[in-house]
Parts: C-alpha cells; structure tokens; sequence
C-alpha cells in the first residue's frame, strides 16, 4: 500500500471519528420537580452558549414562563432556575441557542 493510500485513509478515519463525536443538546433531569420555588436541572449539555427557560406545561401546551438560566457551552451541571411561582403542573424545559433556535426540550414531570 502507498504512503499516499495510507494518508488517505489516516484522514478518513479522522474525519469519521470528529463526526461521530458532535456533541448534542440535551437536558437532563433526575425525577420530579419538587415544589419549590426553584428548579434543579442536573445537567444540560450544549454545543453552544444559550438559555434554559422554564413554562407551564399543562395538556400538552406550552404556559407562561417561569424562569430562565444562562448556560455556556458544554456541560453544565446543577443547574438552578429560580422560578417566579410555585408549580404544581408539568414543566417544559426548552434551551435555546444565542440566536433563539430551540436545540433541546424536556418535560418534567409534576410533583406527587
């Protein structure tokens, strides 16, 4: 095999493993939310600097805002959104990216 079929090669295998590794957007939450007057997000990972908000979610609509939290690029982890009430429904976690795109959602279930 040639040294240039080799460095071919070498550079594919590169490229397949920066592209397997993009990173995603997501948000994670263990459990239910208590009712608090905050919201522990354990941890939210995201490609980019952007913004948890929190809303109502009640019969699969989207309510008033809660709260929202500036997050940075990569993982953050216990993340704490202050909410301006006390929630009994389900909350929809949405986080967006500096430019308002939504690149991750999440619901998070009501307290017992």
């Amino acid at each position: 095999m040639s040294l240039f079929k080799i460095s071919a090669l070498t550079a594919a295998a590169f490229v397949l493993m920066a592209d397997m590794a993009t990173a995603q957007n997501y948000i994670l939450v263990w459990g239910r939310h208590s009712n608090t007057s905050y919201l522990n997000v354990d941890l939210v990972r995201s490609d980019s600097n952007g913004t948890v908000e929190a809303y109502v979610f009640h019969r699969a609509r989207k309510g008033r805002m809660l709260g929202a939290r500036r997050v940075y690029a990569g993982a953050n982890d216990h993340v704490k959104l202050r909410l301006k009430q006390m929630v009994l429904q389900d909350v929809l976690l949405l986080l967006r990216d500096d430019s308002g795109r939504i690149v991750a959602r999440r619901v998070v279930d009501r307290p017992h």
